[in-house]
């Protein structure tokens, strides 16, 4: 069961990386995501698209179709809030 996201997918993707050993290049080299971006994902410096999210997490073995309702309802929650906030171009 993954933890709920509280401060944004970040620090989850980072916690659940090194649970398994894996650097930040064999987990991008995974997804097909640059090192450079998977870093900033991890650090909170950007937000990933939904899809990103997804295959970052079944990459590490989770996937959310699977997961408790708590955890989806907090991805959710999370999208929402993102979509809501302005963007600079």
């Amino acid at each position: 069961m993954l933890k709920q996201i509280s401060m944004g997918p970040g620090p989850l993707i980072r916690e659940l990386r090194k649970q398994q050993g894996l650097s930040q290049v064999a987990l991008a080299e995974r997804v097909g995501m640059p090192q450079s971006h998977l870093q900033k994902i991890e650090v909170g410096r950007t937000d990933p698209r939904t899809s990103s999210l997804v295959a970052l997490l079944q990459a590490l073995g989770h996937d959310l179709a699977a997961s408790d309702a708590n955890t989806i309802r907090t991805v959710e929650a999370w999208e929402s809030s993102r979509n809501r906030r302005p963007r600079f171009e």
